[in-house]
């Protein structure tokens, strides 16, 4: 799988409006607005807080994208006002990602290399914006419910869910929050329901689409008959009053000319068809009554006569 990296820093700004300093170009900007409405929720309230050995970040699904992230202590802006912070995050592929542990990826010699510069301003980008990653897969598994999950982990089930993170069904959306500070290990876990599967009973149930009565066909072909005929005065009227005089033009709407002719002929032709169809329909309903109306005067008459 590949690793796509980005960084945003809102004490950098760059043109076009925004503080993404660097991204690879695989990333829509989009995207990293949306993840950056999700991701700046969870910072501490002092970035300038943050040790170098803290992890304080997530991962997220967005998408098609599993984000992983870090929030990195900037320390002080341009104008040296303290407080500045820096978003690194990582973006893989969440098909690539099933089953896949992705905690590793937090140490990867290019994530940490750019955690190390979080300070510098700007912060450099790495020598590429995107890497290969060979995933390994837990031999854990992870259990859930199919309703929805909300749980905060400590310790060691707070690094377990990470790990795990991969586990988690791509067909449920999936959200984990992680704090890792000398003092504190804990996990904000979030899992969608699982999709309603449906039953062989209730896809028995649907109701068939209703075909087209042969009165409807007739009722459409009338209308597209009128079109046609409408389309085929306008095409002829462009012919004869067309201002230009090149051939190139005279061969174009002729070309339409005839195509408008065409369809006009292949549907007055449906419309006899269906015509025809309609008056036997009616003929042979007609006579089935009579023979019924017959029948039913006959056995009467015959009563009459045995009382």
């Amino acid at each position: 799988m590949k690793i796509h990296y980005a960084l945003y820093d809102a004490a950098t700004s760059v043109s076009g409006g925004h503080y993404w300093n660097w991204f690879d170009d695989t990333l829509s900007l989009d995207d990293l607005r949306q993840f950056f409405e999700i991701a700046r929720e969870h910072r501490p309230d002092n970035t300038n807080d943050l040790q170098p050995d803290d992890l304080w970040g997530g991962i997220v699904r967005l998408k098609e994208w599993t984000v992983l992230y870090r929030v990195l202590d900037g320390g002080r802006d341009g104008k040296d006002r303290p407080g500045r912070y820096v978003l690194l995050s990582a973006w893989i592929h969440s098909k690539e990602t099933e089953g896949i542990n992705l905690f590793p990826v937090f140490d990867r010699p290019t994530f940490q290399k750019i955690a190390d510069t979080a300070k510098k301003l700007p912060v450099p980008p790495p020598e590429v914006l995107s890497e290969e990653f060979a995933g390994e897969r837990p031999k854990q598994r992870i259990e859930l419910p199919d309703t929805e999950v909300r749980k905060t982990l400590a310790d060691k089930l707070a690094l377990d869910v990470m790990n795990l993170f991969g586990a988690i069904p791509l067909d449920r959306s999936a959200s984990v929050k992680f704090i890792r500070t000398q003092s504190e290990c804990k996990a904000e876990l979030e899992v969608g329901s699982a999709p309603v599967a449906k039953s062989p009973a209730a896809e028995k149930s649907i109701t068939p689409t209703p075909q087209p009565t042969t009165d409807m066909l007739l009722e459409e072909l009338t209308k597209r008959n009128k079109q046609l005929q409408s389309e085929l005065a306008i095409s002829q009227q462009k012919i004869w009053t067309e201002q230009a005089t090149s051939e190139q033009t005279q061969q174009r709407f002729k070309a339409e000319l005839a195509k408008v002719k065409a369809e006009l002929a292949e549907a007055n032709r449906q419309k006899k068809i269906l015509e025809k169809q309609s008056a036997l329909w009616r003929t042979g309903s007609l006579a089935i009554s009579v023979l019924l109306f017959l029948t039913v005067v006959l056995y009467v008459f015959d009563g009459f006569q045995y009382w």
